[in-house]
């Protein structure tokens, strides 16, 4: 794998929703009740699905379609790049969605009976899941030379009867768990539930086999093992490696894997006991949510300035792949066909979803934790100290306070002309903002260095001398300001150093010219004012 960041994957890029079809064998049963098959792959990106019943014809067109005799890794070959984009710092989630007995976690997982799909890996095993060769591939990667250092950690939860459980801890689903977002990043999270660190790939496996044995399971019409819950195993990976300047870069991803629960229809010829009955429609309507929620973000897609309420807080299911659907990750949906004649209405159902899916836009960025620069933070922050000193010794307080007073003055007169209802200021405040003008013309004619022969207007110099003070208070205001802004973006990861290094040159630059212009002495500014303003 090439270890060097994707140039595509370094700034956020909208894309679709992958999604992959895939079509399993017909069962040893369907073969015996003479079932048909009425899906027809057209090529590698589409199918037809006929309905003998109503004489119509479905064409439809993906990302990729596989036939009943796709193999395990030509479905890992489609779904790689996701792994891979986790391991550049790209958050990633791979759902699978069908009806129950559709192959959903066959293909997530492997055979249920397969002990090299949990237990061990082998290279000539042609059965393991998308799980395991992700979890293998990830570790691989870490064992590469520019990666410094790398860590893995896991967690499983399942969403039964709309309740979470840690599939870690929790075998006996009696402490059901929370859904929280962090206030500042935003991020769906579960309150409470475990999370393990993983050091191989021998180890992430017993931790995915001791999950699969706690899981709702029960049997249908379809399924002798048919999941009755939705689980999501994440994979978070933690890395720090060199980068290509000679630095570090530290990159940090979630992997969602999903296997849905299957839908299911109410079987009018056979007993279903209440709680089979409160699973099917728990799982149904998180199903129905999970719908809503993709017509809604496929319809925002196409009008981003519309107001389109997304339904996510409707269902566990949807609120904890909230981030997945519409937020920062690279999504790809597995859906999973019966090719049985008797299935055709959950195919078409499943085939309308996935279309649907098709044309939701997402948004993925890497995630990179920038190392704090210590030395330049002290820098920075000695930079900042020097701009408030330099604005102390160079800028007269008194003129400042002067200014102020003036220009309370001013609004106070402004306001007392415009307001009938207010009386004029008494003749005692004049006096002291008349004596106050005379004071600061006083000092000002003392210092002037010019022959008492020349008649100028001391008021006319004041004004431009305090209009220039003005001016450079608040461009140092500015320019002080700029520069806490521009540190703040850093820290928040908002502007890379290249950016900030520029920016800070661009400031000190304008400071440097603004030292040369005031450290000129007192009487020269005050010549540069006449010469310029009087004459």
């Amino acid at each position: 794998m090439n270890s060097s960041i994707d140039s595509n994957l370094l700034h956020s890029n909208r894309e679709s929703i992958k999604v992959i079809v895939r079509i399993r064998p017909l069962s040893e049963s369907e073969r015996e009740q003479s079932q048909s098959n009425p899906i027809t792959i057209q090529s590698s990106n589409s199918l037809i699905l006929n309905h003998s019943d109503s004489n119509r014809s479905f064409q439809c067109s993906f990302d990729s379609v596989l036939g009943p005799r796709s193999q395990q890794h030509e479905l890992y070959e489609l779904i790689k790049d996701g792994t891979r984009s986790v391991l550049q710092g790209v958050n990633c989630t791979i759902f699978a969605y069908g009806q129950t007995g559709s192959g959903k976690t066959y293909s997530m997982y492997g055979p249920p009976n397969d002990s090299n799909s949990i237990r061990s890996i082998q290279q000539d095993s042609h059965l393991i899941g998308l799980i395991p060769r992700a979890i293998q591939e990830i570790f691989e990667y870490g064992e590469q030379k520019h990666i410094i250092d790398f860590s893995v950690y896991c967690s499983f939860v399942q969403i039964y009867n709309e309740n979470l459980y840690d599939m870690l801890r929790d075998a006996n689903m009696s402490s059901p768990l929370t859904i929280r977002e962090d206030s500042l990043t935003n991020e769906i999270y579960v309150q409470g539930l475990s999370e393990y660190a993983v050091k191989s790939t021998h180890d992430t496996l017993q931790l995915l086999k001791l999950s699969e044995e706690n899981r709702a399971i029960r049997e249908t019409y379809m399924n002798q093992f048919s999941s009755r819950s939705h689980s999501i195993f994440q994979i978070l990976v933690e890395q720090k490696q060199l980068a290509s300047d000679g630095g570090e870069v530290q990159l940090r991803a979630k992997y969602n894997l999903v296997d849905l629960a299957g839908s299911e229809k109410w079987n009018i010829h056979q007993y279903m006991r209440d709680e089979h009955i409160t699973e099917m429609t728990n799982i149904n309507l998180s199903l129905h949510t999970l719908g809503k929620c993709i017509s809604s973000l496929a319809k925002l897609s196409k009008n981003k300035d519309a107001h389109i309420h997304i339904p996510y807080r409707e269902s566990r299911l949807t609120r904890i792949l909230q981030d997945s659907l519409g937020g920062n990750s690279r999504t790809y949906l597995l859906a999973t066909l019966s090719p049985a004649s008797n299935s055709i209405d959950e195919s078409i159902s499943t085939l309308k979803f996935a279309d649907r899916a098709r044309q939701v836009m997402i948004q993925a960025k890497i995630n990179e934790i920038r190392p704090v620069d210590h030395e330049l933070v002290i820098r920075l922050q000695r930079e900042v100290e020097y701009l408030k000193d330099f604005m102390k010794k160079h800028i007269d307080p008194s003129i400042l306070s002067t200014i102020d007073s003036t220009i309370t003055s001013i609004n106070t007169s402004t306001n007392t002309s415009t307001n009938p209802t207010t009386h004029s200021p008494n003749k005692s405040t004049n006096t002291i903002k008349n004596n106050q003008l005379d004071s600061v013309t006083s000092q000002i004619t003392n210092e002037l260095p010019i022959e008492s022969s020349v008649e100028i207007d001391v008021n006319i110099i004041i004004d431009k001398l305090n209009q220039s003070v003005v001016d450079i208070t608040r461009s140092m205001g500015s320019e002080v300001d700029k520069l806490q802004k521009i540190l703040k973006r850093f820290f928040l990861f908002e502007i890379e150093e290249d950016d900030l290094k520029r920016q800070i040159e661009e400031i000190f630059t304008y400071i440097h010219k603004f030292r040369q212009i005031t450290t000129v002495d007192h009487s020269k500014q005050l010549s540069f004012f006449i010469s310029n303003y009087i004459n």
